[in-house]
């Protein structure tokens, strides 16, 4: 894959190339592609045609890429490694599907041989375009197009869907058309939605001899039955394209900015990009059949995932009528991603700081086809990643959730899916897909209601359908012999000793011994863990010593409900289980199976776990199943909202504490968000004391929280009582105060002073050279007055060990008490604050309750006496 960057607008940082061999995990490069046709076509006679499917790297066994990858995080010499393609192809115009696999390296073919019944390739793109036109040129079907007597003008557009499978009359390989009407206003709009207008005619054509070969009439009513093509009742269209809409008016730009470019960093290694971010190192891969791939994903340099990627999706449909009843796609091995990728687009798919990679894939003729832009890397907030609150200070500790995301995009036909692996700072990985695009449409007639499917526009049926994936993952938690153990939690029975009030539960553990099918259990919490019990590289938990691992959530979803003993259930061997546990082995890679197309089921996962192999600290391989039971609605037409689905791997027990602590804090400074209800009001107290010997409590200090709505001067008959905000409403009024700071001039008032110190120590978070010379200059009492403020805070901090050379983080308890040992030097405020004479008249700044001390209640209400002696009256510290 090769690396473009762009932003919003700068370029996207960290951006690394490298110039040595290729990696043994790269994708192949466009030279390697080309060459290993060539290298296909030389075990033929000269001047035979082939029809290439996919040309692929083929990964090098773990033997050795596991030792290979240990030297290369070790920053050790590397011995390279064989490069390797595996190929699929037929023989131009045949049914003879073959499968080659070359040595690059040795330039050799080192085996050649045809594939069996029933194994078909994949469609391609030159292929589906070839069928789409010569369906519509057939003088069958344009026949039968006649019967519907269509408006003069109207343009018929043809769909190509893999024809499934049903056992009856399916042994050569096949594309069913679906025909569809564009709006007949605007016939000639390319990006007209033709699923509005479903034709009831179906072409079946020939892959093998490219040619119509069946035409089939569509059920339109609420049975099975078919009967002559009717004149076609024109509707008006649906429309999903912008200048088609009348668009909102009232949505203001959301720019994602990162001033200072991204946090991650993206080295080119040819073909191959190893990304770094936030301790986490991932090399990305790219082909035909699985798109993105992930490799050797690390976490602060320990080995978690050797490789993961998304295996396998089968869309079954649930119209049991005849020719809808085989509709079942397996859109990876039925066409493949790395094919239906997008060319990603800056600011429409993915915002920020954007790198992209591009990628190369086969064409039929067995050259390349350039994939710009098929995956973006970008960061985005994923909101808060932990916080507390400490209710005694109301000192809050929080951090944002920064995530990466690796993201590409598939358009398969109607449908689109967004995929992405999301990483964030808690060493989680969270794998998303999201569901959106245009909704497979058929005829049907009016006043007919079926149970199978939904009416979204006038004679157009969207059936119900499942959407059903298998993410493979093949782990190495600190090392390559991993166990799969689920945790249960059961109620203690109810005991007078053991659970006297009933209310005990306990976690129990067991490990999955073989090969085999296994599904959550929402009522027992049933949560399956990857751990490393058995290699000497794992890291035993220092706090408890338990084992290293990674657990997977794993999302409900309604299992394949197609029959058991269907062509469906069997083809879509990975839909009947939340997951499957299999022992590696290096050519199954595909929960369907390698060849999905008019596939049979045999070769899949469910076959592999039937082998029972023992799968205890072994080389372990998990595929886990999520899904969505799309029910149609009307709201999904003509274009539907995206669903969204996630699963995740979360450390347990791999880490001594939580792993994102040390993410710097959330801040005004660094986030810079914009208040916009200006005038709203937050009050939250706090109080601490000290408990004496007799139980009591005392020396309570009230901590300064209020936001006031705005500055105020209270003017009783007797004093006139000044009145100042808060710190927090003017954190929440940064920009106000920051611009009154400046303008100093010789009238200020002492409530103009403490803006400006204000907006120095509490909006600035620092003591500027301006503020200093404010303060050493004195002038007014409510300076003076500040020193004391400043020093009593800064002397608070001393007292706990926290000079003014103190480290920032306090790793530990330890630490700590260190720092307590050291010699304090406590500040004390300047000899001109004490000369500095008290106002004349009481300022008073508000309390929690944001209640002003009045003239009757002075010497009954704590005051802090520092501040009172330049009679500025507030209970308690205020910063």
């Amino acid at each position: 894959m090769s690396p473009a960057t762009a932003t919003n607008g700068s370029v996207a940082n960290g951006t690394h190339k490298t110039t040595t061999a290729l990696h043994p995990l790269a994708p192949l490069s466009a030279a390697e592609i080309v060459n290993a046709c060539n290298l296909v076509r030389t075990q033929w006679p000269e001047g035979t045609e082939l029809h290439f499917k996919s040309v692929m790297l083929e990964e090098p066994s773990k033997d050795l890429l596991i030792p290979w990858l240990d030297k290369e995080a070790k920053g050790e010499s590397l011995e390279p490694i064989d490069r390797r393609a595996w190929i699929s192809y037929y023989l131009k115009r045949t049914n003879k599907f073959h499968e080659a696999h070359i040595n690059l390296s040795k330039q050799k073919v080192e085996s050649n041989f045809r594939l069996g019944a029933n194994l078909h390739g994949s469609a391609d793109g030159g292929e589906i375009i070839e069928v789409e036109k010569l369906a519509l040129a057939d003088e069958g079907v344009k026949k039968e197009l006649e019967k519907l007597k269509l408006p003069d003008g109207a343009m018929v557009v043809s769909d190509p869907w893999t024809y499934g499978a049903d056992g009856a009359g399916d042994d050569e390989r096949m594309y069913q058309i679906y025909l569809y009407l564009r709006d007949t206003e605007d016939s000639h709009a390319p990006d007209s939605n033709h699923y509005a207008l479903p034709l009831p005619i179906s072409p079946v054509v020939s892959a093998q001899h490219m040619k119509v070969i069946r035409i089939d009439r569509l059920p339109t009513g609420p049975d099975m039955n078919v009967g002559e093509p009717k004149p076609f009742k024109v509707r008006p269209g649906s429309e999903y394209v912008p200048e088609k809409q009348k668009l909102r008016t009232d949505v203001k730009p959301l720019h994602v900015v990162q001033p200072e470019g991204a946090s991650f960093k993206v080295t080119e290694q040819g073909t191959s990009n190893l990304i770094e971010w936030q301790k986490w190192s991932v090399r990305v891969g790219y082909n035909q059949r699985e798109g993105p791939v992930l490799y050797n994903v690390r976490y602060d340099n320990r080995p978690l995932f050797h490789r993961v990627s998304l295996s396998d999706m089968n869309i079954p449909y649930a119209d049991p009528r005849h020719p809808y009843h085989r509709k079942s796609a397996f859109d990876l091995g039925d066409a493949g991603a790395g094919i239906m990728a997008n060319d990603l687009k800056l600011g429409c798919d993915c915002l920020g700081a954007i790198h992209y990679l591009s990628a190369v894939v086969t064409d039929h003729e067995g050259g390349t086809e350039e994939k710009p832009n098929v995956v973006c890397i970008h960061e985005q907030d994923g909101g808060i990643g932990w916080k507390h609150m400490n209710y005694r200070t109301n000192r809050a500790a929080v951090t944002r959730n920064r995530e990466l995301v690796i993201q590409c995009i598939l358009t398969v036909a109607n449908y689109e899916y967004v995929l992405a692996f999301i990483f964030n700072q808690a060493a989680e990985m969270h794998y998303e897909v999201r569901a959106t695009g245009i909704l497979s449409t058929q005829p049907i007639d009016d006043g007919v209601d079926v149970p199978f499917g939904t009416l979204v526009h006038p004679g157009v049926l969207a059936v119900h359908h499942q959407h059903l994936f298998s993410l493979r993952i093949d782990p190495c938690i600190d090392g390559p012999h991993n166990r799969l153990v689920y945790s249960e939690a059961h109620p203690i029975p109810r005991d007078p000793k053991s659970n006297p009030y009933g209310n005990g539960y306990e976690v129990r553990d067991t490990t999955v011994q073989e090969s085999s099918a296994l599904d959550v259990n929402p009522d027992t919490n049933r949560t399956f863990k990857i751990i490393n019990e058995a290699d000497e590289t794992a890291q035993r938990n220092p706090v408890n010593g338990y084992a290293p691992g990674y657990k997977l959530h794993l999302p409900p979803f309604q299992k394949i409900l197609s029959d058991p003993s269907s062509f469906n259930h069997a083809r879509a061997e990975f839909g009947d289980h939340n997951l499957y546990a299999v022992l590696h082995r290096p050519d199954e890679l595909y929960a369907g199976g390698k060849y999905t197309n008019q596939s049979r089921g045999g070769s899949g996962v469910r076959s592999w776990a039937e082998r029972r192999d023992n799968i205890v600290d072994k080389d372990l391989v998990l595929f886990a199943q999520f899904g969505l039971q799309h029910v149609t609605r009307v709201e999904d037409f003509p274009v539907m909202p995206s669903e969204v689905i996630r699963l995740a791997l979360k450390p347990v027990n791999f880490f001594a504490k939580n792993p994102a602590l040390d993410v710097p804090p959330s801040e005004q400074s660094f986030n810079q968000s914009v208040l916009l209800n200006g005038n709203q009001r937050h009050r939250q107290s706090a109080a601490e004391g000290e408990v004496g010997a007799n139980g009591t409590v005392s020396g309570a200090v009230n901590v300064f929280l209020v936001d006031a709505p705005a500055l105020t001067l209270v003017k009783p008959a007797r004093p006139k009582i000044q009145s100042a905000p808060g710190p927090a409403y003017m954190l929440s009024h940064r920009d106000q105060f920051s611009a009154c700071y400046p303008q100093r001039t010789a009238q200020d008032d002492p409530l103009s002073t403490l803006y400006r110190i204000y907006a120095a120590i509490i909006c600035y978070q620092e003591i500027d050279p301006r503020t200093r010379a404010i303060l050493t200059q004195g002038g007014t009492p409510i300076v003076a007055a500040a020193t004391y403020l400043i020093c009593a805070a800064s002397n608070r901090l001393i007292g706990m060990g926290l000079s003014r050379d103190a480290s920032g983080i306090v790793e530990d308890d330890e630490m700590l008490e260190r720092l307590k040992e050291r010699r304090k030097v406590f500040e004390k405020p300047p000899e001109w604050a004490d000369r500095v004479k008290l106002l004349p008249e009481p300022l008073v700044i508000p309390d929690e309750d944001e209640e002003r001390v009045l003239p009757d209640e002075w010497e009954q209400r704590p005051l802090d006496p520092m501040m009172r002696r330049k009679n500025v009256l507030v209970r308690g510290l205020p910063v």
